[in-house]
């Protein structure tokens, strides 16, 4: 088996596409959709049975091979900026974050509600301001990082609550739920439900666009994987006689990547230098690779 198989098997499952096509309706603890994703030009008989035409994991392209200005030097490419700005490998992460109150007896250990600053001890460095009565944070609201999602207060033992001279008295603590510091998102869907005890719980999805950025991984379904390490306008890259533009573009290398290219079955590399070959590949689990090798210059001024 080519190594490059192995690779592939294991690159594939990491790929963003539709997981199911109940995904919106769904509260994972994470999950990830792209948000064009296309059916592949050329598959296997075994997609028929994954319905991977149906919920494919990848965008069909225009890639070029060849070395320009070093910034896809070894496993690196470089991304089109202006097909990223139209949307190109763009997608939608989502992540939940849950808490639940108890109860002991009739009395409230942990609950739901906006802490009140005059009775609650441990007040958080965050903002309440987005919390709605209940505690919670409404859908469709914007969220920074350490803002708070759920709002949530416990008991404070008896040995701990305060009597102060002023009109404060600490009789709970602050036990909210804050987003990641380094995350950031629109609030999709909130969820309140009952848990099996019978006490109340609730879940906070966080919606995210994704856009390609310096440093994320893309692959073909041949093991031929990179990370992306610049990105040029429609202008600035290199185009063909038809004038067409590519959307990324890989570093030959020549003798590793054609040594690479022998676990592709339908690329015959034994053509003559002077034809024009195409090589069907695929980029973020399955894109179609077109590269335009021509080779003679007297042809291309010919043409």
């Amino acid at each position: 088996m080519s190594p490059r198989n192995v690779f592939q098997s294991a690159m594939g499952k990491q790929a963003i596409g539709v997981f199911g096509t109940n995904f919106y309706s769904r509260m994972d603890t994470f999950a990830c959709v792209m948000c064009y994703p296309m059916k592949p030009f050329v598959g296997t008989r075994s997609m028929n049975y994954l319905r991977f035409r149906e919920m494919p994991a990848g965008v069909n392209t225009i890639v070029m091979i060849m070395c320009y200005t070093g910034y896809n030097q070894e496993d690196s490419l470089m991304l089109s900026q202006s097909a990223v700005d139209r949307g190109f490998m763009r997608a939608v992460s989502y992540r939940c974050y849950a808490a639940e109150e108890k109860w002991e007896g009739k009395k409230p250990v942990d609950e739901f509600g906006r802490p009140q600053e005059l009775r609650t001890l441990g007040i958080k460095n965050g903002d309440y301001s987005k919390l709605d009565a209940d505690g919670l944070a409404e859908p469709a609201t914007r969220i920074l990082g350490d803002d708070v999602l759920i709002g949530r207060t416990s008991v404070l033992p008896p040995d701990m609550i305060r009597d102060d001279v002023g009109p404060k008295k600490f009789d709970r603590k602050d036990s909210s739920v804050l987003c990641r510091t380094a995350e950031s998102g629109i609030v999709d869907q909130v969820m309140v439900s009952l848990n099996k005890d019978g006490y109340k719980f609730t879940k906070v999805r966080l919606r995210t666009l994704k856009i390609p950025e310096v440093g994320d991984k893309f692959a073909s379904r041949h093991g031929q994987k990179g990370t992306l390490g610049i990105m040029y306008r429609q202008e600035d890259l290199p185009f063909t006689h038809f004038g067409i533009t590519p959307d990324i573009v890989l570093q030959p290398c020549l003798q590793g990547y054609l040594k690479h290219l022998e676990a592709v079955p339908f690329c015959d590399l034994n053509n003559s230098s002077s034809r024009v070959v195409v090589i069907l590949a695929v980029v973020g689990v399955f894109v179609v690779v077109v590269a335009l090798v021509v080779a003679g210059g007297s042809r291309m001024v010919a043409e």
